[in-house]
């Protein structure tokens, strides 16, 4: 009896160390929830009244984006030329009010979907162009091999959140992890540019369609 209990012990400590190294194994993302109101609309409030505040979530504060990378950083670093002339050609052709950005993925059917493979059917819906549908129409190719090692989509990113106008709008999954571009550049850039006078935020759901987390009125 005393071994049989024992033996039992021993075999439920072992589910529980596989759990925890199942668990730790996992990917770790940014969870956002229906109500949660990541950005604010740059709109003015109507005349007397006081501008409304982004209601916080009744558990958990909106994450925090990481600090773009400083000034100074950018400057230091050389880009390919199909870049630099990339860059170049955005300070005049990027449309405004119809801007997108992505970033995250959610689980669909017990599959990881990303924000990216949902990228054409958001464009089309809301008429809006992703970075990778204006770099075509700047005749670059979509994913240039050269920038898979090397800082060319961090700029080009931080790029079009600096040139875009108007209200722009961000697809996000349901986790998007800390080091993304859209935490790292996006985020902080749209902020920071007194061109933007909104921000549509969508998330990408469960059940494959867009939801808003936050409207802003053009």
């Amino acid at each position: 009896m005393k071994a049989s209990f024992i033996y039992h012990l021993f075999f439920l400590l072992f589910l529980s160390l596989r759990w925890l190294s199942e668990v730790s194994a996992a990917p770790v993302g940014i969870p956002y929830s229906d109500d949660v109101l990541v950005l604010e609309s740059r709109q003015p409030a109507p005349a007397g009244k006081a501008a409304p505040k982004a209601a916080a979530p009744a558990s958990k504060a909106p994450p925090k984006a990481v600090a773009p990378a400083s000034k100074s950083s950018v400057q230091n670093t050389a880009l390919l030329k199909d870049a630099a002339d990339f860059m170049k050609w955005m300070t005049t052709n990027v449309p405004k009010h119809q801007v997108m950005f992505y970033s995250g993925r959610t689980k669909i059917n017990g599959k990881f979907v990303t924000a990216h493979e949902k990228m054409s059917e958001f464009e089309k819906k809301f008429k809006v162009s992703s970075l990778v549908t204006l770099m075509v129409k700047a005749g670059l190719p979509a994913y240039p091999p050269a920038w898979r090692q090397s800082p060319e989509w961090d700029e080009v990113s931080r790029g079009l959140a600096a040139t875009s106008s108007g209200v722009v709008r961000v697809l996000l999954g349901r986790d998007v992890i800390e080091s993304s571009v859209w935490h790292r550049i996006e985020h902080n850039t749209l902020k920071a540019n007194k061109k933007v006078s909104g921000i549509e935020l969508y998330v990408l759901k469960e059940d494959g369609t867009f939801a808003p987390l936050f409207k802003a009125k053009i």
